[in-house]
């Protein structure tokens, strides 16, 4: 039985105070008793705790030996072992309840002990919970003895109770990820960015061009995406916006999706994307692989390639863009377009390729205002083809939690004087929370005489696609390749897939 003079915070602790003031709890670790995370309100701000198992001052010296034994060891580990994560991790239990026994540490404290020394060499260390928690998409280390700030999709960014007071163990964690990441860092080259194993975005800088000392930044990768019916059911589009965004992919039309940081413009394009037909070609372009597009075959994936090296050559969206237009897509989505390369994507678009692309800006008239602006300089004439303007914004609701709404949806109706004449088609009306289509979209009337039948007739399958989508809001879990098949099996036969979807628990 431990003495509480020998019970120890093991780094990362609960709160000091106890408090009522409890918005949120939640475990993140499958087994569900080493990593709970509570947020609560404290003051005028929120917190974000990470509450792990108590450890005394002896089990944490039993910790760091057998951590340092296993580096040390001079048992050769096969190489297959190494590359692979959950092998690794296996090798590593079956290694620590070796010496455990040795040390006659008494069973019931392994697997807490044990989930510490995994945490430290297979997992993230301090981090290894904000990591974990599927609920954060950003975490930011801004140097010692600070807090480490998460991005939460509920709560924004906030504090947690995560402080580096080490300079060695903060720059212990960089050189990690760093590695982790594939790249090489140094004082001759402190700053880096890369791609965690688990597709996470990680930029570390060292303390020589950080005056707080080491820091990063991470921006988590979504294990599994968010659905077009996920973004209908928190309220971000309705089915009704919804059905007129797949109209336009359906028929390769054009669509810029623009918001503020963190507004869920990667999110929304990603859930747009379902609507593609399996069999279209479809041509990725990124700095950061974050375009989830499971189950279709014909999806090239180009990401970028920056190089340090005089003999390597670096490869920029530019080029990547410019190279897409040789093989043919059908669609050519850009990630995020920041400079020249935008205006290779508007010539793809003026060749009559679907495109779709995210912009940082506020509003749909600042995106405009960053198209014709240096550095991407595009000619109005070439924006004058994009078939709608889709801006994503982030509002606080009165529980303090964040909720992401499209605010509005805008066509091109044509250019006066230098100048571009839209047309709105959706509007959100924030005092009613909801998303109304206040004007004929000018585009579906294009399809219509593309296709060579009335605009009634096409209105009418505008309207059976909200009733489908409305129909798989009922369903429960499904994934967005399940959601995409789904889509598929309406465009082989609207029919069967209303009555496949009402076989499945639609109602």
């Amino acid at each position: 039985m431990l003495d509480d003079s020998e019970i120890i915070k093991e780094r990362v602790s609960e709160p000091e105070i106890s408090s009522p003031d409890l918005i949120h709890t939640y475990y993140v670790d499958p087994e569900e008793k080493f990593q709970k995370i509570e947020i609560r309100r404290e003051m005028a701000f929120k917190r974000y705790y990470v509450i792990e198992p108590l450890i005394s001052n002896y089990e944490k010296e039993i910790i760091d030996w057998i951590k340092e034994v296993l580096e040390y060891s001079d048992d050769a580990v096969p190489i297959y072992v190494i590359r692979d994560p959950e092998l690794r991790k296996e090798y590593i239990i079956n290694f620590a309840k070796k010496l455990l026994k040795r040390k006659r540490v008494p069973p019931k404290r392994w697997d807490v002990i044990i989930y510490y020394i995994t945490r430290d060499l297979v997992g993230y260390g301090k981090i290894d919970a904000l990591m974990n928690d599927k609920f954060i998409e950003d975490i930011s280390c801004s140097g010692l003895n600070v807090p480490i700030y998460v991005w939460h999709r509920d709560h924004g960014y906030i504090p947690t109770n995560i402080v580096f007071n080490d300079k060695n163990e903060l720059e212990s964690l960089v050189y990690k990820l760093a590695v982790r990441a594939k790249k090489m860092i140094s004082v001759a080259n402190p700053s880096v960015d890369g791609i965690l194993p688990d597709g996470s975005r990680v930029v570390c800088n060292l303390g020589v061009v950080s005056l707080k000392g080491p820091t990063f930044t991470i921006r988590k990768y979504t294990a599994e995406p968010m659905t077009i019916i996920d973004l209908i059911n928190e309220g971000t589009v309705t089915p009704e916006l919804a059905a007129y965004l797949w109209m336009l992919m359906e028929h390769k039309k054009s669509i810029i999706v623009c918001g503020e940081v963190g507004a869920g413009k990667t999110t929304l394009s990603n859930a747009i994307l379902g609507f593609i037909r399996k069999t279209a070609k479809i041509i990725t372009v990124e700095e950061t692989p974050e375009i989830r597009l499971d189950g279709y075959e014909n999806w090239t994936q180009k990401v970028t390639r920056e190089s340090i090296r005089e003999e390597v050559r670096s490869i920029d969206l530019f080029e990547l863009v410019k190279t897409a237009l040789r093989e043919r897509p059908d669609y050519i989505i850009v990630g995020e377009v920041r400079g020249k390369e935008a205006y290779v994507l508007f010539q793809a678009i003026a060749l009559g390729h679907g495109g779709l692309t995210t912009l940082h800006a506020d509003n749909i008239d600042s995106a405009i205002k960053r198209l014709t602006s240096r550095p991407l300089e595009i000619p109005m004439y070439l924006i004058a083809l994009t078939s709608a303007f889709v801006e994503v914004s982030k509002f606080i609701d009165e529980a303090g939690r964040i909720k992401r709404r499209v605010t509005n949806v805008k066509e091109i109706e044509g250019i006066e004087e230098d100048r571009l004449i839209l047309r709105d088609i959706f509007r959100y009306k924030a005092d009613e929370d909801k998303i109304e289509m206040v004007n004929d979209s000018l585009e579906l009337r294009k399809i219509a005489t593309e296709l060579g039948i009335p605009y009634d007739k096409l209105m009418g399958e505008f309207q059976r696609r909200q009733s489908f989508l409305v129909l798989l809001t009922n369903l429960e879990g499904v994934s967005w390749s399940q959601l995409s098949n789904l889509i598929e099996n309406y465009y082989i036969d609207p029919e069967e897939a209303f009555s496949m979807v009402r076989r499945e628990g639609g109602l």
